[in-house]
């Protein structure tokens, strides 16, 4: 059953017992109030009738007549007066043997008279009976006058109360049906409104299973429904972007595997098509010496590029050892170990290093600037320049390498620090270069918080600006 049905019937049926059970009970209550305020004044009227009866037996009596003789005569009497005055009550007075001495009822009485079955002499019984299509409050007591017991009935007849009751009850289940109809039609609408933001949530979830990570849900209206809408597309957001990423890392994976195949093939052809030649032909002193050369370089190639790898596996590993270091100290013992890779090509270097200190984690960041190094290094020619700056500016430490190199052009700059790229193959293999330097500097940057700039011309060089942020460790 849909939400928007049930939330419908389950406030349709609350309404309809509420309405009921609230109107049952004003109605019983006002009916139950009406039949004491009848019974009440019925029963005074009995009483004022038997008071009356009395009245009269003082006044005969000082006259000297024996009131044995005119009993039925004085209740006649008294009977006929009080019709004249209540003409809306009736009064049935019996003997003691059930014989009827005065009554103006004129409707045949019941054959069962329920309300003369007496207990006692004090008894006052009061009860209502339907006779035919009336309702007649009856009240029956004895009296006693002049020393005879009569039983007096005292009838009044109540059917307009009644009537008036149905008449009630009629209006409250009109009055239901309208607002029954009102009420309905209402919570139809409500309901239909708490539903649809609903199925359009749902809609949603069913096209992001689907694959339609794009889609969003409207601003929606009321507090709860609006920030349930917000999360969700909060959620979709996130799913959207990790699904990006994802598909962008299977991308790099793949083109990391392609690409590692690819420069492992190369140096593997060259030992296997020279280990061949060896094995297969008689060749002289120096022409062995040459293949055995080419087979050592591949071979170093190779070892070359596993430890980058390695590297690049540790770097991902996560366990390293941060401390505060001497900045200025770190890239001085750098350009120290670089030394003779810069007197091969007779390469100046200019170093403006300002004395600071950063949390680092040091064996890494040497990986960082070495890196940065060597690659400046095999695009600057013979008696090239290479300048190195260290600069803290407002809870930033800021590290340059700039040389007058080949440079690269602008559409080559975002690609640089994919795994195995190279601006030019040729150069980077004549170097023994593996095109893993600038991704390990990449995560390396990562690990510290920071961020590459690079800027670079054709022919006029490159500069490289690794800028790090202050961060708590």
């Amino acid at each position: 059953m849909k939400l928007a049905l049930k939330i419908y019937l389950f406030t349709v049926l609350l309404f309809l017992l509420i309405f009921n059970a609230t109107g049952y009970v004003n109605l019983e209550e006002s009916k139950n109030a009406g039949l004491r305020r009848e019974v009440e004044r019925s029963r005074n009227e009995e009483a004022t009738i038997v008071y009356g009866l009395w009245e009269q037996i003082p006044m005969i009596s000082g006259m000297g007549i024996d009131l044995s003789i005119l009993n039925r005569d004085l209740i006649q009497g008294y009977l006929k007066i009080l019709v004249e005055t209540l003409p809306e009550v009736y009064v049935e007075i019996l003997d003691q043997d059930g014989s009827q001495v005065a009554s103006n009822f004129n409707m045949e009485w019941p054959k069962e008279r329920p309300e003369l079955n007496f207990s006692s002499r004090d008894e006052r019984r009061t009860l209502i009976r339907d006779h035919g299509d009336r309702s007649l409050l009856f009240v029956s007591s004895q009296i006693q006058l002049n020393g005879e017991w009569f039983y007096l009935t005292y009838a009044r007849d109540i059917t307009d109360f009644y009537t008036m009751i149905d008449h009630q009850w009629r209006l409250f289940f009109q009055s239901e049906v309208l607002a029954l109809l009102l009420f309905s039609l209402f919570m139809l609408l409500i309901s239909q409104s708490i539903a649809k933001p609903l199925k359009a949530m749902v809609q949603m979830t069913q096209e992001m299973t689907d694959g339609n990570l794009e889609r969003r849900l409207p601003e929606q209206n009321g507090y709860e429904f609006a920030l349930l809408g917000h999360h969700l597309n909060q959620m979709a957001a996130s799913i959207q972007d990790n699904t990006i990423r994802l598909e962008a890392a299977n991308r790099e994976k793949e083109a990391f595997i392609e690409s590692f195949t690819h420069e492992m093939k190369t140096p593997l052809t060259s030992v296997i098509g020279y280990a061949e030649y060896l094995r297969n032909a008689k060749t002289d002193e120096e022409t062995r010496t040459e293949a055995l050369q080419v087979i050592w370089e591949e071979g170093r190639h190779l070892e070359r590029l596993s430890m980058k790898l390695m590297d690049l596996i540790l770097l991902r590993k996560g366990n390293f050892a941060f401390e505060n270091t001497s900045m200025d100290g770190l890239i001085k013992e750098v350009l120290q170990a670089m030394v003779p890779r810069f007197q091969d090509k007779d390469i100046h270097i200019e170093a403006d290093l300002e004395p600071g200190f950063w949390i680092v984690e040091a064996d890494y960041f040497k990986v960082l600037l070495k890196n940065i190094l060597d690659n400046a290094v095999k695009a600057v020619e013979e008696r090239g320049q290479i300048a190195v700056f260290l600069h803290f500016t407002n809870h930033e430490m800021q590290i340059r390498v700039q040389d007058n190199g080949i440079g690269m052009a602008e559409t080559e700059i975002a690609r640089i620090v994919e795994p195995f790229y190279m601006v030019d193959k040729a150069r980077t293999r004549k170097h023994h270069g593996a095109g893993l330097g600038l991704s390990i500097c990449q995560r390396v940057l990562e690990i510290h918080q920071g961020r590459f700039e690079i800027k670079s011309q054709l022919n006029e060089g490159t500069s490289v600006t690794m800028i790090f942020k202050e961060v708590q460790r």
